[in-house]
């Protein structure tokens, strides 16, 4: 009960002291998220339904992981720019800061106007950020944190033409790797590389044929960026020269890929030697996730044994300084000893410049928010309000003059490929027959990644053209 006494009156006594600081850091968490709310709800969601991007879970730690390891570098930062603090406002990195922002609002409302507003929002956060850091607190402190806030562009979805090229190439590169491994241990499968995707095709002991498609999931493509994140974060905290950066990335990518290999072929085995229930609901579901561990753990392991890189030091015993040690150098209230720069004394309070420019910065950054269009996407609360059935759901489209509004037909065949639950063209026919046809498709999914393209959307709408003159 003592120990647990003074724990309480520890924690209560830091909050006492540093609740002007909380307050400061969740102000500027809320201006954040107040402007991009939209764009994160829309991330998250994205994150809990599309394989694709459920390595965005991992960055917000590391980013918090990165920001505490500059922690005390950014106090003394900010002591020492307290310190040397001139009597005039350093007007250069507040107009430095305000373009910044200017900036970020500005590709923010060109992403709005775009198909693709999601990854034009989150690309201007990072250019956001860094303009409120430094208008806040200073050059020096945003250089110690610039790192942590290029981490934020791991946010951004990567577009997947690019994800889907180099996934096709790693299924067909791990489809005949493993298909090899299968013959050297003689069991009998075959592989077909002539339609779709890679498919191994297993002959069972009872007579069936098993087909493995090696498809986008399949290929390690999604393992793949969840460890250029963490190669990022190597290179990051870890102090060492490019090129062993570099050689760092190399082999963890070649683990990586031969992990998925390995991964690929134990999972036809066991469909061999037990049953394709067992490989499918057990090993392949739980996988993934013990790959992306086992990667890591094995990339830190060799890169320690091969290239002789440390990544772990042992706590040397802290030194005695006279001068922090001495009771008169803490009644002169110091935040930290300048020899040694161990902090003795909580930090100052934020000053009332700081409060005044993040009261303008916390109304405007607000009213410019809302003067931004909506995204183009939106997670609905609520259902829509159809008076009819889907296919005849004409009054949930705009009335335009000299058009008439005729539902097509449902594209049940894409719904099945695009795991949609509707599929459904419409079209403005005009009275004017000079005039062109105007096309509607209406997707519905739980994910942006199972809805069209605006390209897929063209192309789609010039097939439904030639489908009607047919």
């Amino acid at each position: 009960m003592e120990s647990l006494k003074h724990f309480l009156i520890n924690f209560l006594n830091k909050i006492r002291s540093y609740y002007l600081h909380t307050l400061a850091f969740l102000s500027i968490l809320l201006m954040i998220v107040l402007i991009y709310w939209r764009d994160l709800e829309i991330l998250v969601n994205e994150a809990l339904n599309t394989e694709a991007l459920t390595h965005i879970f991992l960055v917000p730690f590391l980013i918090g992981f990165l920001l505490y390891r500059k922690k005390d570098i950014f106090k003394a930062s900010l002591e020492i720019g307290k310190i040397q603090e001139k009597p005039r406002p350093n007007i250069t990195n507040d107009l430095t800061g305000l373009s910044l922002c200017i900036t970020a609002f500005l590709l923010y409302w060109y992403g709005s106007q775009t198909f693709y507003p999601l990854e034009y929002h989150m690309l201007s956060l990072p250019i956001f950020i860094s303009g409120v850091t430094l208008i806040l607190f200073g050059l020096k402190a945003l250089k110690i944190i610039l790192s942590s806030i290029l981490f934020i562009l791991f946010l951004i979805p990567v577009p997947s033409e690019y994800t889907s090229a180099l996934g096709g190439r790693l299924a067909d590169f791990n489809a005949q790797t493993s298909y090899l491994l299968l013959k050297f241990f003689k069991i009998p499968a075959a592989l077909s590389l002539y339609y779709g995707a890679p498919t191994i095709i297993l002959s069972a002991p009872d007579s069936r044929e098993l087909l493995f498609t090696v498809d986008l999931p399949c290929s390690g493509i999604y393992t793949f960026l969840a460890f250029t994140i963490f190669a990022a974060l190597l290179a990051l905290i870890i102090p060492i020269s490019k090129i062993k950066k570099i050689l760092i990335f190399t082999l963890g990518f070649l683990i990586f890929e031969a992990l998925n290999i390995i991964r690929l072929t134990a999972i036809i085995l066991v469909a061999f030697f037990l049953s394709e229930e067992a490989s499918m609901l057990i090993f392949h579901t739980t996988a993934g996730l013990i790959l992306t561990f086992i990667g890591m753990l094995i990339t830190l392991f060799t890169s320690e044994k091969v290239l002789k890189i440390k990544f772990t030091s042992k706590n040397s015993e802290e030194q005695f300084c006279p001068k922090c040690e001495n009771k008169k150098s803490l009644s002169r209230l110091e935040s930290f000893c300048e020899y040694c720069g161990r902090f003795l004394n909580p930090i100052r309070r934020p000053s009332q410049r700081f409060w005044i420019k993040l009261g303008i910065l916390l109304p405007v950054c607000i009213i410019l928010s809302l003067s931004v269009n909506a995204p183009v996407y939106a997670i609905t609360k609520e259902s829509i309000e159809v008076t009819s059935t889907w296919e005849e759901a004409i009054n949930i489209f705009p009335q335009i003059s000299n058009y008439t509004l005729k539902f097509l037909y449902r594209d049940v065949n894409y719904e099945r490929i695009a795991k949609q639950d509707a599929s459904l063209i419409y079209a403005y026919f005009p009275r004017n027959l000079t005039k062109p046809v105007v096309y509607v498709l209406i997707g519905v999914a739980n994910s942006i990644s199972n809805l069209h393209n605006w390209e897929v959307c063209w192309n789609q709408g010039i097939y439904n053209c030639l489908k009607i003159l047919q």
